[in-house]
């Protein structure tokens, strides 16, 4: 188990606290033509799966918080494509 950095223990305060995504990052793109869906899921899980930062998750044990590294496989992002 790794400890939390003073920054990380703060973010997870304010998770807990405001029970809001405080920090998340949601994005919409606008594509011309056809996606990929499958060429796109593959190349996000690739990126997840190379960087510990986008696997890393915060559980608690007795409310004490905790870094957790998740391995690539079980790291997964779930996202849609929508047409519009």
């Amino acid at each position: 188990m790794l400890p939390l950095s003073s920054a990380q223990q703060r973010l997870w305060f304010l998770d807990r606290f405001e029970q809001s995504p405080t920090y998340n990052a949601p994005f919409a793109f606008r594509v011309d033509g056809a996606v990929d869906v499958v060429a796109l899921r593959s190349a996000v899980g690739d990126v997840v799966a190379r960087h510990e930062a986008l696997r890393t998750v915060y559980p608690a044990v007795e409310g004490e918080p905790f870094q957790l590294v998740l391995p690539p496989e079980q790291a997964t992002v779930d996202f849609s494509v929508v047409r519009c």
